[in-house]
């Protein structure tokens, strides 16, 4: 996706319009130290490397920590499991660090999409309830519009519904962190390619069309950024 920002400037007026009128903040990976891990030692690792003073295993599911009704829905309190939450909020820096970053750019910023895999879901606040926002129609429809944009390119269907509605309750996420402690309007978890079949090894050759048919869906929000907020 940020390639297509750089690379088609010049060639694209879509693209152009883009980045002449939408500041785009991107964190390539909030979890550097658990990503290194996966690599070296463990596949499919899931949380952060900082040690736990209070137990001998390693990390925190770094999107369980964030201060925003953490530890009420499927957030461990256990250490060892895999979605433990940390023994407070923000207690990772790597959390700490985008909080701050969020609560910066507080007012300013519209939208705020976190990719995962897999399922291919696009899923809009909240995950600790079933009880939806009050701008919920407006956000989902947009949704709706993105993953069609993202079904034009090469077929790829995605479900759209709030994460308790079409995967489980969570709690402590930064997706409702960013709609329910700042209240940016269209707040979104991309669950990416495939929905099961490879599941969190996708093969190499997937990876390109994965991003170009996502950049089609994350353009629809962006346009929309543009309509409703742009400054004439």
């Amino acid at each position: 996706m940020l390639n297509e920002l750089v690379t088609k400037y010049t060639s694209d007026p879509i693209i152009r319009r883009l980045v002449d009128q939408v500041d785009f903040y991107v964190v390539p990976m909030v979890n550097p130290d658990g990503f290194e891990f996966t690599h070296q030692k463990e596949r499919l690792f899931r949380k952060t490397r900082r040690v736990n003073p209070f137990n001998a295993c390693i990390g925190v599911d770094a999107n369980r920590n964030y201060d925003f009704q953490w530890q009420t829905e499927r957030a461990e309190l256990r250490p060892c499991e895999i979605t433990f939450g940390g023994d407070f909020p923000y207690s990772e820096p790597e959390n700490r660090a985008l909080f701050e970053k969020v609560l910066d750019l507080k007012g300013d910023l519209k939208s705020f999409i976190t990719f995962h895999s897999h399922s291919q879901l696009w899923m809009l606040p909240y995950g600790y309830t079933f009880d939806l926002t009050p701008d919920d129609a407006v956000v989902r429809d947009l949704a709706v519009n993105a993953t069609n944009a993202l079904r034009a390119l090469y077929g790829t269907v995605f479900r759209v519904g709030t994460s308790a509605e079409i995967l489980y309750t969570s709690s402590g996420t930064s997706r409702d962190f960013a709609k329910g402690r700042t209240q940016i309007k269209y707040v979104y978890t991309v669950e990416l390619r495939d929905t099961g079949e490879f599941g969190f090894l996708l093969p190499a050759e997937q990876i390109l069309p994965s991003g170009l048919e996502t950049f089609e869906g994350v353009k629809v929000i962006a346009l929309r950024i543009i309509e409703e907020f742009a400054r004439n």
